[in-house]
């Protein structure tokens, strides 16, 4: 390591910084592609050619690169993923509307890799908050303007609304739902508290770099605040009260995991609740849950018939499933709605995240699904434990704001392939590459080194390399034998398979990950 000097008899030494290589070079082609990609898909355009564009981009990547890439602790659970939701292409017969959620779904795993890819040295972990930052705002902004907002429900938001410029009306852009934009938002607020509450991280890990060192930490602090209450709002005029749900939920475990004392609030909230369920809803649980709906079309008792039904699709295709984005055609065919009579207009998934993977993909593919945050959550657990804090800030503050996507899913979905979607692949990559670059993260020296020696972690000898694929192929022979108990216990009870999938898929995932050497020596 190098030797500290003091400010008093020496000029500050900075870490060294990081050029920009080739392959970076790539990595950034990649990303201005994917983002082109994502604005065409947002506006339901045809991208079909362009996503083999992508591929091959990523190709060239790697041949340049002379391997694969960097390896992270969810590869096999997301390729997985992604090859069982593209073998759905043979089952469909819907093609149109899969081509469109398969490419989302490719530009969402593509997004995962190139955070994984790129933002893998210490020297560039400012840029990467800052980035967060920009999408946080963005998503804002695209809350504020491109909103199909709720009018009638309340006065005093109608009257915002109306103030609102109507930028995606004059464009002949098709709105975003509510409920879209507000799941979207709800990642943010934890993510945003945890940087703005992060005891002083940033302005230690700015100390060290030369080009992020005159930035002053009131000022980052001010940006931060400034998203943040840009993105409340946002998420507050959406009336979304699943996103509410979820941004709370998100907010709590942040609190509860940043400080133990926070732990005094689950007694208060329980007493909340509590207050809530008698003095709302006369005890009764299910007309509390009918409190979190606004929309007409969104009831309660439309959820649990939507909920009923999805499962009598599942029944009849718990293998395959009926393909991305296929759910609402389905639907319009099997089903004549009671509470939805106009079901064919508003019904595009089941309104939970589980459940309209289950239907898009099959009992298998959600068990892979399950399995891939299983291992998310080993990972956000590890993130208690970084030694370096502006890793636990931003470890945590993802971590936080996937569960609360998960609590927002309950009653809502992100469905794979769905615009915005991206976001969640996005969290995951940033998770990911706090987990695996742990090293180099910790060190600008060893992010250094690492640079100079390729960057790239590997395990240290062909034991370990050895024992890494066996626990793979374990997981995908457990993978296996689960799926099969779920098919098997499909044809006597569709509920209990569909949480055998989830609760197996979530133990094996978790297992998986926190099974997995991290490497601690570069090759």
């Amino acid at each position: 390591m190098p030797e500290k000097f003091s400010s008093a008899s020496k000029p500050k030494e900075f870490a060294r910084q990081i050029p920009m290589s080739f392959s970076d070079y790539i990595l950034v082609g990649i990303a201005a592609l994917s983002v082109l990609l994502y604005l065409l898909l947002l506006n339901n355009r045809p991208i079909n050619l362009l996503v083999g564009v992508l591929l091959l981009a990523w190709l060239f990547y790697w041949i340049k690169l002379g391997r694969r890439g960097n390896s992270t602790p969810l590869d096999v659970p997301l390729i997985s993923l992604l090859v069982i939701a593209a073998l759905g292409f043979f089952f469909t017969p819907f093609k149109d509307l899969f081509y469109q959620k398969i490419a989302g779904l490719i530009i969402g795993v593509s997004a995962y890799y190139l955070i994984v890819n790129f933002f893998r040295f210490r020297q560039r972990l400012p840029l990467l908050i800052f980035m967060l930052l920009i999408l946080g705002f963005a998503m804002a902004v695209l809350g504020l303007f491109g909103t199909d907002w709720p009018v009638g429900n309340f006065a005093l938001f109608d009257r915002v609304y109306q103030r609102l410029p109507n930028i995606f009306g004059m464009l002949g852009i098709e709105k975003i739902n509510k409920n879209t934009i507000g799941g979207a938002l709800a990642f943010f607020p934890p993510l945003l508290l945890s940087l703005l509450w992060d005891k002083g991280a940033f302005a230690r890990l700015k100390s060290h770099n030369a080009r992020w060192s005159a930035l002053p930490s009131s000022g980052y602090k001010l940006l931060v605040s400034f998203v943040l209450g840009l993105v409340l709002l946002a998420l507050l005029l959406t009336q979304s009260r699943g996103a509410w749900l979820g941004c709370a939920a998100g907010i709590v475990v942040l609190c509860i995991l940043k400080e133990k004392r926070f732990l005094w609030q689950l007694p208060l909230l329980l007493i909340a609740f509590l207050v809530v369920l008698y003095w709302r809803a006369d005890g009764q649980v299910l007309r509390l849950l009918s409190l979190l709906d606004t929309s007409q079309e969104a009831t309660l008792p439309g959820r649990v018939e939507i909920w009923s039904k999805a499962f009598l699709i599942l029944r009849d295709y718990p293998v395959t499933g009926i393909g991305l984005g296929s759910f609402g055609e389905a639907y319009k065919l099997y089903f004549a709605s009671i509470f939805l009579p106009s079901s064919a207009d508003v019904v595009f998934h089941a309104h939970n995240t589980f459940l309209s993977t289950a239907v898009e993909i099959g009992l298998p593919g959600l068990g892979m699904y399950a399995i891939l945050l299983g291992g998310f959550a080993s990972l956000a657990w590890k993130a208690i434990s970084y030694k370096r804090t502006i890793n636990r800030v931003l470890g945590l503050g993802i971590a936080s704001g996937v569960v609360a996507i998960l609590v927002f899913g309950l009653l809502d979905a992100f469905t794979l392939g769905r615009n915005l979607e991206i976001l969640f692949w996005i969290f995951l990559g940033v998770a990911s590459a706090l987990n695996v670059y742990e090293v180099a993260l910790s060190s600008s020296e060893a992010s250094f080194r690492a640079f100079e020696l390729g960057s790239h972690y590997k395990y240290s000898d062909a034991e370990s390399s050895k024992k890494r694929k066996t626990q793979e192929v374990l997981l995908l022979v457990a993978w296996l034998v689960t799926s099969s108990a779920s098919l098997i216990l499909a044809n006597v009870n569709i509920i209990i398979a569909f949480f055998l999938a989830v609760i197996l898929g979530l133990v094996l995932g978790a297992h998986y990950v926190s099974g997995l050497e991290k490497p601690h020596e570069m090759a």
